[in-house]
């Protein structure tokens, strides 16, 4: 199964009756003019390039429809252009040499969403089954960084507290030690000085 395939539902279906029930069919009006189209490849234009347009332009190939329709139109555009036709010279006079084939106004607007339809659900099921289980990794690794925080600062106050801690038994010993240490050498040479006296005086 190759990638294309993990997108793509093959359960037999009338496509474009689906298609026509679940996407909206976009009416230019006359006063809207199309954005003019570099056809270099069916996804080009639209003011981004970006690393899936191949992966879009191949399932649309893969997809296409028996028959003229919208894909052989943006092919037969693309190579007039490349041959110097302006765009709506080369969009009429496609259109002219399909319509001898039986391709119609309405079957270009259908197979339009048709393959819309298919780019959506490629859409769709890559930001489920894709991006989807990277937002899942990305919240994990988050809520994991998220602990890790919680603990190091649980971690930093307990140490904060051993170390005063330890600061203030260190201080302790140090007292001890010189009260221990100035009382014994009080008593030595309290001692030292009644032997001295008791040799001498007795």
């Amino acid at each position: 199964m190759g990638f294309l395939d993990n997108f793509i539902d093959k359960t037999p279906k009338d496509p474009i009756a689906k298609i026509k029930k679940t996407q909206p069919v976009a009416t230019i009006g006359a006063e809207i003019q199309p954005a003019p189209i570099a056809f270099t490849s069916i996804m080009s234009g639209g003011g981004y390039t970006g690393k899936f347009d191949s992966v879009f332009d191949s399932i649309i190939e893969k997809e296409n429809l028996p028959g003229p329709d919208v894909a052989e139109l943006i092919t037969s555009v693309r190579e007039l252009q490349n041959a110097g036709f302006p765009e709506e010279q080369a969009f009429r006079s496609a259109f002219t040499a399909l319509k001898s084939m039986g391709l119609t106004k309405e079957k270009l607007i259908e197979t339009s969403d048709y393959y819309l339809g298919i780019a959506t659900t490629v859409h769709d099921d890559f930001k489920v089954n894709v991006v989807g289980k990277k937002e899942q990794e990305f919240n994990t690794i988050a809520q994991k960084q998220q602990d890790l925080m919680g603990q190091m600062e649980k971690l930093t106050l307990e140490l904060q507290e051993l170390n005063s801690k330890k600061t203030t038994i260190g201080e302790e010993i140090s007292n001890y030690k010189q009260e221990v240490e100035g009382s014994y050498n009080k008593a030595l040479t309290f001692f030292n000085n009644v032997k001295f006296k008791i040799q001498n005086y007795l």
